[in-house]
């Protein structure tokens, strides 16, 4: 068994599903992971951000101290054909030599070439999917729509396996990914529970219940009002981050450190210093 199991190349990066409505500050995470924390000489990660939003408005500021990729075409490999020569079909090949930008060639990239980064911040996981699937409907000459949903299921999960792939240590840059990719969310019926829960806004009734079994760590941001004097209006936009599972929100924490289940004004960079053991708990609020 020695002789053909695969030791271990060093820690992995940290894979990290971050998810939640419109203005939650789903883009705004992205300024902690680049900024950093200089106040306890903690310097921020070299960041790659993926977009398929054109809208960098949250990030303007920060220009110059980070890498921004706009993603110009969201077709995506489909595993029945990509890896074969006797297929009909886009094979990984034709997405590496395209000269669109596309999320299969950036992730191709960055593991077979040298690159400085240390973070990719994909934004969003959503957009991309509605896109994929507008690629999908465009060629698929089946009058009924619900044939676009079976390439589009397979592609999703080839990319969301590819994902994992960018975290190991084998890269050509020698060096681990930390990724991240949010997610806009809907409620959907849960296929094992039966009732109403929030999930990936992602269409298709069998890939949004299963995008979070990608994922390492799972967190889930939301706001609510709350009264206050001092402020115009008289209420404030309190920020949170669940990373526990609630009866209608899954979350989950990969590493065996035990975070708050809600942390209030969350600092997604704090958080993934806590994990690594390079912050202690007390640094971060609970709500």
């Amino acid at each position: 068994m020695e002789d053909v199991a695969t030791a271990r190349r060093g820690a992995s990066g940290r894979l990290i599903k971050l998810d939640g409505p419109s203005g939650v500050g789903k883009t705004w995470q992205a300024r902690t992971i680049i900024q950093g924390l200089p106040e306890l000489g903690i310097e921020g990660l070299r960041t790659l951000v993926a977009t398929t939003e054109r809208k960098l408005k949250t990030l303007e500021d920060l220009e110059g101290k980070f890498d921004y990729y706009v993603i110009d075409w969201c077709d995506y490999p489909d595993p029945r054909d990509a890896p074969r020569d006797d297929r009909v079909g886009k094979r990984y090949t034709d997405f590496i030599n395209d000269p669109r930008r596309n999320l299969f060639k950036m992730f191709w990239q960055l593991r077979n070439e040298e690159h400085p980064y240390e973070c990719l911040y994909i934004d969003s996981g959503m957009r991309w999917s509605v896109k994929l699937l507008f690629e999908i409907t465009g060629v698929n000459d089946n009058p009924d729509s619900r044939s676009d949903y079976i390439p589009f299921a397979r592609r999703m999960k080839l990319m969301l396996d590819h994902l994992a792939s960018l975290t190991e240590g084998g890269t050509k840059s020698g060096k681990p990914l930390n990724v991240v990719m949010t997610f806009g969310v809907d409620p959907e019926v849960d296929p094992i529970e039966g009732i109403k829960k929030v999930m990936s806004a992602v269409d298709g009734t069998k890939i949004a219940p299963v995008v979070n079994y990608y994922f390492d760590d799972v967190f889930s941001l939301r706001t609510a009002l709350e009264a206050d004097s001092n402020v115009p209006g008289g209420f404030r936009t309190v920020y949170t981050l669940r990373t526990a599972a609630q009866p209608q929100v899954d979350a989950k924490v990969s590493s065996a450190v035990a975070l708050p289940p809600v942390i209030a004004s969350p600092n997604l960079f704090k958080i993934m210093c806590i994990l690594d053991g390079k912050l202690e708990m007390p640094q971060v609020a609970q709500k």
